[in-house]
């Protein structure tokens, strides 16, 4: 279950950033894109609100566990931990938010 909401809360970020800047979403499995041109800052706006929202998740769920010592407070630390390191892996064959993000300011 910690799985499937980092993907959705993931997911939901890119799709709030684009429709907050005024483009139509569309959502796939594992994407959400929009349906028309993007200017270049926003798709690096809408590329980085994915790993953002994941990487804050991380942090609070980090904190659960520190101060509660919970379960599931570790199931979305791992889950948010796992996700990123999985999206680099896969950047080799095609790029992900990160590595999309590295390109654009040049870091390769």
């Amino acid at each position: 279950m910690a799985g499937f909401i980092t993907l959705i809360l993931h997911e939901a970020a890119h799709w709030v950033a684009g429709v907050a800047l005024g483009y139509d979403m569309e959502a796939r499995l594992n994407a959400v894109r929009a349906t028309t041109s993007v200017l270049p800052f926003h798709k690096v706006l809408i590329d980085a609100a994915g790993p953002i929202t994941t990487i804050l998740q991380g942090l609070v769920a980090f904190a659960v566990v520190m101060r509660c010592r919970s379960n599931t407070g570790f199931a979305f630390v791992y889950m948010a931990t796992f996700m990123r390191i999985l999206a680099t892996a896969i950047s080799v064959v095609n790029p992900n938010d990160e590595a999309r993000l590295s390109l654009y300011f040049g870091l390769g």
